[in-house]
C-alpha cells in the first residue's frame, strides 16, 4: 500500500501534530499506538500495514503520533498527558471528525481514557490495548510494577534504544528475526532521540489516571495479551475494573506490540466492537462458557456496542464484562 499523505494538526498551544486519514467507513476511529509511532515508518513493515489496512477497512482511520514521537513536535513543555489529550482533539478538528472511537495503544491508552473522560461528546466509544492507570505499586495500588522493577527497566530500554536489543521484551516472537530486529532498531532511532525516549519514559513512569477511569462513561473495550512483559496483565485487568461496564478480552501471548503475533485476532476484536458483527471471511468459534449473551443486557444499555451480536472470539481468549 502507498503511504497516506501526512498532514499536520494545530494543537492549542502551536504544537505540530502528525496525522494521517486512511478509509472511508461509517465511523471514525481515531488511533494512536503510543510510544512506538511513526505515521510513515510504520507502512515500511508489512505486518504493521496490514494491521492498519484492516482497520481502515471498517473505519475511517485516522491515525497520528503522540506529541514527541516520530514525526510530531514535541512542543515548548514536556509532553505531559494533559497536552497528548488535548491534541486527540486537534487531530479530530484537523480530519473534520466531530466524534469518534478513540483506540489508544500501550501509553496512549492512557491519553485516549484522559480524552474519553474530559470529552464524553466526542467520544462514540473507547478501545484500549494494554492500557496502564498507574505504572508503578504504591501501599494503596498494588498492581503496578514495583520501584525496583521500574527501575530496572527503565534502564535497559534507555540503554537499549536504538539497537533493537528491546525486542526481547516487546515483541519475544519476532526478536530473532534479524530482518526485523534491523528494520526496528532503525524504526526506534527514528521515532524519538535516546533523551526524547528517556524524558517520556520519566513522564510515564510517573502516570497516575485512577481518579479517571470511573469518570469514564462511554462504551469500553480492554484488549490485552496474558503474557505481556511491558504492562502486566494486573495493570490491564484494574483499567477494566474500574470503567463501568468495560469489557475486558484477554489473548495468548507475550508479545506488547499488537501488529505482531496474532494481530488478525486482535484486530476481529476491534472490528466486533465497533460494527457488532463477526469479521468476514474469518471463523469465529464460541462456547457457552465464553460467550456473554446480549439477551442479558437491558435494550439501551451503552455497552451493546461492544456485543454486537453475542458471538465470542476463539478458545484459548479470556473475556469477562464489568456488570453494574
Amino acid at each position: 500500500m502507498q503511504i497516506p499523505d501526512t498532514r499536520y494538526a494545530k494543537a492549542p498551544d502551536g504544537t505540530s501534530i502528525a496525522c494521517q486519514v486512511i478509509g472511508d467507513g461509517p465511523v471514525d476511529l481515531v488511533y494512536a499506538s503510543g510510544i512506538w509511532s511513526n505515521v510513515e515508518l510504520m507502512w515500511e513493515e508489512p505486518t504493521w500495514a496490514h494491521f492498519l489496512e484492516r482497520l481502515a477497512k471498517f473505519s475511517r482511520l485516522i491515525l497520528f503520533d503522540l506529541r514527541g514521537v516520530g514525526l510530531s513536535d514535541r512542543g515548548p513543555e514536556p509532553p505531559v498527558l494533559e497536552l497528548q489529550r488535548d491534541d486527540v482533539g486537534a487531530v479530530m478538528d484537523a480530519a473534520g471528525s466531530a466524534d469518534a472511537i478513540v483506540f489508544g495503544g500501550a501509553r496512549a491508552a492512557t491519553m485516549a481514557t484522559l480524552f474519553a473522560a474530559t470529552h464524553p461528546d466526542r467520544t462514540k466509544a473507547l478501545v484500549l490495548y494494554a492500557p496502564v492507570a498507574k505504572t508503578v505499586s504504591t501501599p494503596d495500588f498494588p498492581y503496578g510494577k514495583t520501584p525496583e522493577e521500574q527501575r530496572v527497566f527503565f534502564e535497559r530500554f534507555v540503554r537499549e534504544v536504538g539497537t533493537g536489543q528491546n525486542l526481547a521484551l516487546q515483541a519475544p516472537s519476532v526478536a530473532s528475526d534479524e530482518r526485523f530486529v534491523r528494520w526496528w532498531a532503525r524504526f526506534e532511532r527514528l521515532v524519538a532521540s535516546p533523551s526524547a525516549f528517556e524524558e517520556l519514559g520519566r513522564i510515564f513512569t510517573d502516570v497516575d489516571v485512577r481518579d479517571v477511569l470511573p469518570a469514564t462513561h462511554v462504551p469500553t473495550l480492554v484488549i490485552h495479551r496474558k503474557d505481556d512483559a511491558i504492562v502486566l496483565e494486573r495493570q490491564a485487568r484494574y483499567t477494566a475494573d474500574q470503567i463501568q461496564g468495560a469489557m475486558y478480552v484477554q489473548f495468548p501471548g507475550r508479545d506488547h506490540l499488537p501488529f505482531v503475533g496474532d494481530a488478525d485476532a486482535i484486530v476481529d476484536e476491534v472490528e466486533r466492537f465497533v460494527t457488532g458483527r463477526r469479521p468476514s471471511g474469518r471463523p469465529t468459534r464460541c462456547s457457552r462458557r465464553s460467550c456473554s449473551p446480549t439477551s442479558s443486557r437491558r435494550p439501551s444499555d451503552r455497552r451493546s456496542l461492544a456485543t454486537g451480536d453475542g458471538s465470542s472470539s476463539s478458545s484459548g481468549i479470556t473475556r469477562s464484562f464489568a456488570i453494574s
